[in-house]
């Protein structure tokens, strides 16, 4: 019944302050009743960019992503945004393979853009636009050409694809997944679409784009990744007390987690740091570690 009403008063909408209203209440129908496809069909009276990117960001599943990121009736925008989010959470996700596959869909020829001075006040719901970009530019789909890095006070580590190649093979592989912590603490991924877990505070149950993700799985911080390669006991060890050093430095310098938003006790980090200390002393990570926050 209230999607008919929708639907009967749209055609009737003023289009400058009404219609955006009754979209808007088009839109959260389709998504509380799990039927996005609706809102990105050919024939959708949801025109409105602004919701159609919210639905895409933080709500649709990997099949209704693919499809809109080769839909030919999409913007540009819209197509790479999809790409972009799927990609993202595929590999936060590890759907390894996935990833790898649907890296073919990055196009050649279209424009891939930087945005010099994120606009942080451009969507009425806050989307991530040091990497969305705004109307007129397309997400950073080149993040996912991560060359990797060389040695040093770091990890080394080999290009994105190759590491989830090597994630593909053998999810567990430790070294492996210190390189994707990389690729999101090297290129400001922290808390950046992992899931609703993640949404800020003021985030409300009635707002766009906060009913349960469509992607299948949990998405990882980097933080979720240091804490898998502590516990595991068979983690190279190398990997195992880089990723001890990472840990602790989520704290750094403010004792506020800049990972994710969790809020893992003192006690937690001061036993990191002592294990780092202890079982492996006289490695370059315990020994530029002097705090524990």
């Amino acid at each position: 019944m209230a999607r008919a009403h929708w639907l009967a008063l749209i055609p009737l909408a003023e289009p400058v302050l009404q219609r955006p209203a009754v979209e808007l209440a088009l839109a959260q129908n389709y998504e509380k009743s799990g039927e996005l496809d609706a809102v990105f069909a050919p024939d959708s009276l949801i025109q409105s960019q602004t919701y159609r990117e919210v639905l895409l960001a933080y709500s649709a599943g990997p099949t209704l992503l693919r499809q809109q990121a080769m839909a030919l009736d999409a913007t540009t925008r819209e197509r790479q945004l999809a790409l972009y989010v799927l990609l993202f959470k595929e590999l936060t996700r590890e759907h390894y393979q996935d990833f790898l596959d649907d890296l073919r869909l990055i196009p050649a020829s279209e424009p891939l853009t930087k945005k010099s001075e994120p606009d942080t006040y451009y969507y009425e719901y806050t989307l991530p636009s040091h990497k969305f970009g705004t109307r007129d530019e397309s997400p950073l789909l080149t993040d996912f050409n991560w060359p990797g890095t060389k040695a040093g006070k770091g990890f080394a580590c080999p290009s994105l694809r190759d590491t989830a190649d090597a994630l593909a093979s053998n999810p567990q592989d430790a070294r492996s997944q210190i390189c994707l912590g990389e690729f999101l603490r090297l290129n400001d991924y922290d808390g950046f679409l992992t899931g609703a877990r993640r949404f800020p505070e003021w985030r409300v149950p009635t707002e766009l784009g906060t009913v349960a993700v469509q992607f299948p799985g949990k998405g990882r911080s980097r933080l979720d990744i240091y804490k898998e390669i502590i516990a595991n006991p068979k983690a190279a060890r190398d990997a195992r007390a880089y990723a001890l050093y990472r840990a602790v430095n989520c704290w750094a310098p403010s004792s506020h987690n800049a990972c994710d938003n969790t809020n893992d006790p003192v006690s937690q980090r001061k036993q990191w740091f002592q294990e780092l200390k202890t079982k492996y002393r006289g490695t370059v990570w315990a020994d530029t570690l002097k705090y524990y926050w």
